[in-house]
């Protein structure tokens, strides 16, 4: 009897639960109060359909619930005993804003709203490669509001906590453009020791991307000379450091385990000290220069100023690009425009078939050929079999690659890049984020990449700047005359738009292009290092 009473209770209990559900999933609700909204929430926030609130209410109640909860969660962090609860109130924050981010901005970030900038830093860090890039800034735009407005310390709360922690918060401003702002927030002291402390730490965690971060501080036209000396002095105090197990190289043979596992660290300091002479013509210092001279051979840092625009060009005259366009609403507009674009070209031509389409181009004058593969969004996730199928019929496999989408479609869609890659065009916010996974399927490509924001009106303006050097008969492209001619023609064509300066200004600091992206350089050079004396680690 005892059991059976237990049965009946867990099973009215569930379905009691499963009615709620189902009641809260209704279409028809026209009104209904700020608790019954709770009570949704609860039931729902797992089920990834926290959407369907703004349908079923006005905005202004997902709002004052999101603001209701903002404070409850903020509190229960405060009140956490241990770090496991305190990351599991974070996993709720951040399954909120993931699954808001078609929303409009009041709403999305209503949860935020009583969080301190202690957990905004928490957050970003935890959760630093889960956050989208819009919340990742997002996030940072609160916290560099509470150190310029409410005296917050950055420096206070970053510096009692692991170095490990201090890296990912480094690693991120570094790829979304933004650890220059960050540090200008702060006092030149609070900067210079949190800078040195990262720096310190380098070698003993081997972090090629804090490594490629502070690189670009250097690149950076308005970071401050002090800050800039006293990082070029650690560096080169990193390079004495190491200069004496350095000359203990030249009497072993590469991969002897009397040099493990220092060299890889040395490595790292060669490859700063090596990518500064590259992009300056000069050696940070005398030390420097040893670390160098000893790692030569192994490791070589090389700009991409010029693209091989021949190398595009199957048998020199055909050109195959793949584009994908993920199946969501931002794919299938983006999608929409590209191919309404092509549509008013007259000397495009547009092949459909079940899962994807063609978009054609030849040039009479030098007889080069382009064909854009573009799978239909809707058709994204079964598209790639019949694509192959039809480039194995065409006998030409693609040597461009771009991604048109959300940066958390990225990833996915990477698996299209082969050793034929030559050029990969990222247009998503945070391109930045896979540079590992595109030099690992395509080691011989170059890249254009977005830091941050990437933006539909730089993207349509950009593919067909490249395509009409490709049809041409240029047997290569430099990137750094391409870069500004496609800003006076980006300029041109925003003369009257309302957004004009905003759009130049995501050109200017997100796009990187190959000749100037130093993350992508180093990368390159570490991921082959390591590929050839791997046994050193």
């Amino acid at each position: 009897m005892h059991y059976l009473f237990i049965f009946i209770f867990v099973f009215l209990g569930n379905t009691s639960v499963l009615y709620r559900v189902k009641e809260c999933n209704a279409k028809d609700v026209e009104a209904v109060n700020l608790e019954f909204l709770r009570q949704c929430f609860e039931i729902n926030e797992a089920r990834g359909i926290l959407y369907l609130l703004k349908t079923m209410s006005g905005p202004e109640n997902l709002v004052g619930l999101l603001d209701e909860f903002s404070l409850e969660l903020s509190e229960k962090i405060e009140g956490a005993k241990t770090s496991k609860e305190k990351n599991q109130i974070f996993v709720r924050i951040l399954r909120m804003l993931n699954n808001l981010h078609e929303q409009e901005h009041s709403i999305r970030f209503s949860i935020l709203n009583h969080l301190k900038a202690e957990h905004l830093v928490a957050l970003a860090i935890l959760w630093r490669h889960a956050l989208y890039t819009s919340s990742f800034n997002t996030v940072l735009d609160r916290i560099l509001i509470a150190i310029r407005e409410k005296n917050f310390s950055l420096y206070g709360d970053l510096i009692v906590k692991k170095p490990e922690d201090r890296a990912v918060f480094f690693e991120a401003l570094s790829a979304y453009n933004r650890l220059f702002e960050v540090l200008s927030a702060m006092s030149a002291h609070e900067a210079t020791e949190l800078m040195v402390s990262d720096i310190k730490n380098l070698p003993k965690s081997q972090s090629i991307r804090n490594a490629i971060a502070w690189m670009e501080y250097l690149q950076h036209p308005e970071a401050s000379l002090d800050t800039k000396n006293v990082l070029k002095q650690q560096i080169s105090d990193m390079a004495i450091r190491e200069e004496i197990s350095s000359d203990l190289m030249a009497l072993y043979p590469k991969g002897s385990v009397l040099l493990t596992p220092k060299t890889t660290q040395e490595a790292l300091i060669a490859l700063m000290c090596q990518t500064y002479r590259l992009f300056y013509d000069q050696s940070l210092s005398p030390s420097c220069q040893e670390l160098e001279r000893h790692y030569q051979d192994d490791i070589v840092p090389l700009a991409d100023t010029n693209l091989d625009l021949v190398s595009l060009r199957t048998e020199g005259l055909i050109n195959v690009q793949r584009h994908v366009f993920y199946n969501d609403l931002d794919g299938s507009s983006t999608y929409h425009y590209f191919r309404r674009r092509h549509e008013l070209l007259p000397d495009w031509r547009i092949d459909s078939y079940p899962t994807f389409e063609v978009f054609s181009n030849f040039s009479e004058n030098t007889g080069v050929a382009i064909r854009m593969i573009a799978n239909l969004p809707k058709f994204q996730s079964v598209a790639s079999v019949d694509i192959e199928t039809y480039n194995l019929e065409m006998k030409h496999q693609p040597s461009v690659f771009v991604f048109r989408g959300h940066s958390y479609h990225v990833v996915d869609s990477l698996k299209y890049l082969n050793q034929n890659t030559r050029l990969a065009l990222i247009g998503s916010c945070g391109g930045f984020e896979n540079l590992e996974t595109v030099l690992a399927r395509s080691p011989y490509t170059q890249m254009i990449l977005t830091k941050g924001t990437g933006t539909a009106w730089i993207n349509n303006l950009l593919v067909p700047a490249i395509n009409k050097l490709i049809l041409s008969d240029a047997p290569e492209l430099n990137w750094l005359e391409f870069k500004e001619s496609l800003r006076s023609e980006l300029e041109q064509a925003m003369q009257r738009f309302p957004n004009r300066d905003k759009i130049l200004h995501i050109f200017d600091s997100f796009y990187v292009f190959p000749h100037e992206n130093i993350g992508f350089i180093m990368m390159r050079s570490w991921m082959q290092y390591l590929g050839n004396y791997g046994d050193r680690n």
